[in-house]
């Protein structure tokens, strides 16, 4: 299986609450402040993506993909530390993936 993935820096929660906001409500807020606003709805329970610096909830995740067919998974860099995430799949995600 190919994967290629970034881990979520410290910013991931709020962004991905910005991301699970409802329907055509992200394209309809005038102002940044109110898509603020309106993601503090969204809980942590809420987001299903894998997020922080345990490799566990990613190889659960990929595991599940692996199972259903597929033979690549992408996960996307949510934040900023895209040197840490390189480092963090590369010694602690890829290796167990590969083996």
């Amino acid at each position: 299986m190919r994967v290629t993935a970034a881990l979520p820096g410290p910013r991931a929660t709020a962004t991905s609450r910005a991301v699970c906001t409802a329907g055509e409500s992200a394209q309809l807020l005038p102002l940044p402040r109110h898509f603020g606003q309106l993601a503090e709805l969204v809980t942590e329970e809420m987001i299903s993506a894998p997020c922080g610096p345990d490799p566990e909830p990613y190889l659960e995740a990929i595991q599940a993909y692996e199972e259903a067919g597929f033979d690549e998974v992408y996960l996307g860099q949510v934040g900023g530390q895209l040197d840490g995430a390189f480092d963090f799949f590369a010694n602690q995600v890829l290796p167990r993936v590969r083996n």
